[in-house]
């Protein structure tokens, strides 16, 4: 069985990982139903082991470097820039196909089972958890589109998340309100032409850049 390059890093026991996928929930065994028909459990230990190298390789060493850098303030532009250091990481993500892991090939994911596609986002989140919340906060944005956006925004939007030309944010923190969501002010109204008209202050955004 193999065992994977995060062995190499103590925040990630990789034998756990495997052991808890395919001894425990026995994930190779959905190969048998239509949905997953088309991969194995090699298929499925391949994806593993390059999440593990992308994060101990990319991920990681990006990880060190962004404290080290930090984020930007662009006076003249007034935009907050991420280091530099992470966009190599990041599109290896894309070009990897991990943004559309677990989503339908019939918008561009590989139609993987969610219990790989988490142990993949467990292996990035241990190598740098600023840095995942990144490719995390395009997940969530992609898959609200996907499950309630109108088909002109799945046509629109779900390509180009999953490709990494376009990417997610989270805009919730306001005034008198963060985590505490239930005492967030901003409402979106639904306008006859089908956008929306928005109202409300924010004053941190996630995953602006």
């Amino acid at each position: 069985m193999a065992t994977g390059v995060m062995s190499l890093n103590p925040l990630v026991d990789t034998r756990d990982t495997r052991f808890v996928l395919f001894e425990v929930l026995g994930v190779d065994t959905l190969t048998q139903y239509p949905r997953f028909a088309d991969f194995d459990k090699d298929t499925f230990e391949d994806v593993l082991n390059l999440a593990e190298t992308i994060a101990v390789e990319q991920v990681y060493p990006a990880n060190m470097e962004g404290d080290k850098i930090g984020v930007k303030y662009e006076p003249d532009t007034k935009k907050v820039l991420l280091p530099e250091c992470y966009k190599p990481a990041l599109q290896a993500m894309y070009d990897a196909g991990f943004i559309g892991l677990v989503n339908d090939p019939e918008v561009g994911g590989m139609g993987m089972p969610h219990a790989i596609g988490q142990c993949c986002t467990e292996f990035f989140t241990a190598a740098s958890v600023a840095f995942s919340m990144y490719p995390a906060l395009t997940i969530g944005a992609l898959n609200l589109i996907k499950n309630f956006g109108t088909q002109e925004m799945k046509d629109l939007y779900i390509p180009k998340m999953i490709t990494g030309q376009w990417t997610g944010t989270m805009c919730l923190t306001e005034p008198d309100a963060g985590s505490d969501v239930g005492n967030l002010k901003t409402k979106a109204v639904k306008l006859s032409d089908g956008t929306y008209k928005i109202t409300g202050q924010k004053i941190f955004i996630s995953g602006g850049d």
